[in-house]
């Protein structure tokens, strides 16, 4: 490939059906400081925990999806009745301006299969039956309205560098309809062989699962090709990819750059349970039993967790080292992992492994900000200062008798 492939932006975005208020909603980080409960449709104060802004809905609303870049960019859609007499569904898609919660935009649109928002955050799509809208985000005016084959379905995958593809895989071979921005028209191209789309945390690549091989998204360039290992956990950054695999009976973890150089890493001293990539670096862990010698050494609970960090574009280790709990989760970025156990989570650096702070609860993560980690404790949403780990502030979120009016926080 001549150029690497590379997102301008992680995007998020998130469906979620409105119904009375779980314990644990999602919370999105949609512009610094601003943090937002989709289902609720309600924004926070991400320094303080104060109710900021709410979205103004129809008492009528079934369904909401929400699509940000986490800094200056929120798209909604959410149900909007439906055609007279042809009794046709419809959604309003809306821009809001994610610090005051108004409205930018606004378009009525057929209810689509799918949609998605470009990697490099100009475009949106909308897939419905045989037809490919795309919408300029900054004003919400249609850029282009294309003709797709009929087995062109979603997902929608994005392409790096913008535009999008659709997959169609039978079991003798597949059939791609590509859109680039510039271009008048769709593309269409086949493949020899049944390819899958594997979707991770920062984009998606495509695997021929006769060959064990995975391509590079738009151009199907070879990346790597796994040793065969049943189920393999991947996930994917905007740096490039790594994957788990196995050799000699023993887990190794194996990756890629979207220019195509490779790596192997096997210093593992159990199965890889987990995978996370985020930027540059790639973080497994492997649980290790222990014995009743490792027991007596303080550890808490029967499980320890082996953590390792590698560079993404070579597979160079960053640290490795040995967790006295049982890892369930993770969340981390260029500056940090947290560690969620059973009743503890741990802050470790991102570049060193090196102990920043723990705490000791059962959390559930929610977000993680640049300067803040948002979680669920008990019904109640916390806030940490990642840099520290004090606690800023922790509010729970109550329903009136009025669901859909009536938001108390205390």
């Amino acid at each position: 490939m001549k150029h690497p492939l590379r997102f301008a932006a992680v995007l998020i975005a998130f469906a979620w059906i409105v119904a009375p208020l779980q314990a644990q909603e999602p919370v999105l980080a949609v512009a610094p400081g601003v943090l937002l409960l989709p289902t609720s449709g309600v924004a926070l104060d991400a320094r303080n925990g104060n109710l900021r802004w709410r979205l103004q809905t129809s008492s009528t609303l079934l369904r909401r999806d929400v699509f940000s870049d986490g800094a200056r960019l929120l798209i909604v859609s959410e149900a909007g009745g439906q055609i007279p007499v042809i009794h046709t569904p419809l959604i309003r898609l809306r821009r809001i301006n994610p610090r005051t919660g108004g409205q930018l935009w606004s378009r009525l649109l057929p209810r689509p299969e799918e949609m998605a928002l470009d990697a490099r955050v100009r475009l949106f799509y909308i897939l419905s039956d045989g037809h490919l809208l795309v919408i300029n985000v900054h004003n919400g005016g249609k850029l282009a309205s294309l003709h797709t084959p009929f087995w062109a379905r979603g997902p929608l995958l994005l392409l790096p560098e913008g535009g999008v593809e659709m997959l169609s895989s039978n079991g003798d071979r597949s059939r791609i309809c590509q859109w680039r921005p510039g271009t008048k028209k769709v593309q269409l191209a086949s493949y020899e062989q049944p390819l899958l789309p594997v979707r991770g945390s920062g984009g998606n690549v495509l695997y021929a699962p006769r060959q064990g091989e995975y391509l590079a998204p738009g151009s199907l360039h070879p990346l790597m090709r796994e040793s065969g290992a049943a189920f393999p956990r991947v996930d994917i950054s905007s740096a490039g990819f790594a994957f788990t695999d196995q050799a000699g009976g023993r887990d190794l973890l194996r990756g890629a750059t979207f220019t195509g150089q490779a790596w192997s890493f096997s210093g593992f001293t159990a199965p890889i349970h987990s995978l996370l990539t985020t930027g540059r670096a790639a973080l497994a862990l492997a649980w290790n039993m222990l014995t009743p010698s490792h027991a007596e050494h303080k550890l808490s609970g029967p499980y320890a967790t082996q953590v390792v960090a590698v560079h993404l574009d070579s597979g160079k280790p960053m640290f490795s080292q040995q967790v006295p709990f049982r890892v369930n989760r993770t969340v981390g970025d260029r500056s940090s992992w947290i560690l969620f156990g059973d009743s503890q989570l741990r802050a470790i650096d991102a570049q060193s492994g090196k102990t920043l702070w723990n705490a000791h609860g059962s959390y559930t993560p929610a977000v993680l900000t640049s300067k803040q980690l948002v979680v669920w404790d008990d019904g109640a949403l916390q806030a940490f200062n990642r840099e520290n780990g004090d606690r800023l502030w922790r509010d729970r979120l109550v329903r009136g008798p009025e669901a859909r009016s009536k938001w108390h926080w205390h």
